[in-house]
């Protein structure tokens, strides 16, 4: 998993003040706050605490992904502990000792990526990594690591732990591929048992990992919900032409609609392609940027040249290619239509997926 971006060094001592100096001149982008006592130690960009530490960690919680504490695992686990919210939700949490020997993950774990800050910590301090979670005991690849190489997504909520347990206990394991991936993707880093689809697996009674981009009816999506780990792959490419002043919420819930109906699942959207010209288009390239997607543009002679189901004399005649939609997704996708156009009052979507990947 990646390191957070957004990290806070908090010293309590001038040993810990020292070490958050280190930190900070290898890593400019981290804010360092330290008792008065200690400024001085602290390196020229270190903030003073002037309230009760206990009181600001909220908005040190708020402005960081991660936090690394200068003090007893014990301390930090009291800081934060009344702030949590969730395995999804809760930052990385580091603890260094005064004598700069171990670098403690203390939560974040995978998902939120306290392993990895640990690991950095460490390797600016030459100290140890402390990672205490079970993949790495038994030297497994983590589900999330496992997504995150993989550029899949994790549907939630997933029962991580009932998966997790079962990979690290040694007990059954599923394992499931119904989206089109390359045959190396196809492959499970760990001993799993192989199904044909969700449903044999769901007969087989036991715990997986079911990599698909499609929506599970409802009885397997129950099931998934206590037993399986849901992995996204992107695969769908949004096609999309908009008028003049289209805002980014009539673009996504056109878009929504149009993958959900046709079977598919939101998270293996990985980007949308249009008509060049209207890549500034502002409400389109908003709807892009808050779904996190990819934003393509296509000149019109391209998106002419592609042979679509649906074309529009009066889309030619506008902007030069009868179809800008669906012949953007199918460019884009280099695969084929899953959902044919459909419009509002400013906007056009289709929806193509991906051959293989």
């Amino acid at each position: 998993m990646k390191t957070p971006s957004r990290i806070g060094l908090i010293a309590l001592s001038r040993r810990g003040a020292a070490m958050a100096a280190r930190l900070a001149a290898a890593w400019p982008h981290a804010d360092t706050f330290v008792t008065a006592r200690w400024r001085q130690h602290a390196g020229p960009r270190a903030e003073v605490l002037t309230e009760d530490l206990a009181s600001v960690v909220p908005s040190l919680l708020l402005r960081h992904d991660g936090l690394v504490f200068f003090c007893a695992v014990g301390i930090a686990v009291r800081l934060v502990a009344p702030h949590l919210q969730g395995k999804w939700a809760d930052p990385a949490v580091v603890a260094v000792d005064d004598a700069g020997r171990w670098a403690v993950s203390v939560l974040g774990g995978h998902a939120g990526g306290g392993n990895a800050l640990a690991t950095a910590v460490a390797d600016v301090l030459g100290a140890q990594a402390v990672i205490t979670t079970a993949s790495e005991a038994h030297g497994l690849t983590p589900i999330e690591t496992l997504a995150a190489e993989r550029g899949w997504r994790l549907a939630r909520p997933a029962p991580m732990a009932r998966v997790a347990g079962a990979l690290v206990n040694g007990e059954r394991l599923g394992w499931v591929v119904d989206a089109p991936l390359a045959p190396a993707a196809r492959e499970p880093p760990w001993p799993c048992d192989r199904f044909s689809d969700p449903a044999a697996l769901a007969a087989a009674g036991c715990p997986g990992l079911v990599v698909t981009d499609r929506l599970l009816p409802s009885a397997l999506a129950a099931r998934a919900r206590t037993c399986w780990v849901l992995l996204r792959p992107p695969t769908l490419v949004l096609g999309v032409g908009a008028s003049t002043g289209a805002a980014a919420a009539e673009i996504a819930a056109l878009a929504r609609a149009a993958v959900g109906d046709a079977g598919f699942a939101w998270e293996s959207v990985a980007a949308v392609a249009t008509l060049d010209r209207k890549l500034s288009e502002p409400g389109l390239a908003a709807f892009a940027a808050r779904e996190g997607l990819l934003l393509q543009g296509f000149p019109a002679a391209a998106l002419a040249s592609v042979a679509v189901p649906h074309p529009s004399s009066a889309v030619r005649t506008a902007v030069g290619t009868p179809s800008v939609a669906e012949a953007a997704a199918l460019l884009a996708s280099g695969g084929r239509l899953v959902a044919a156009k459909r419009k509002s009052g400013r906007a056009t979507v289709a929806v193509a997926r991906r051959e293989a990947m």
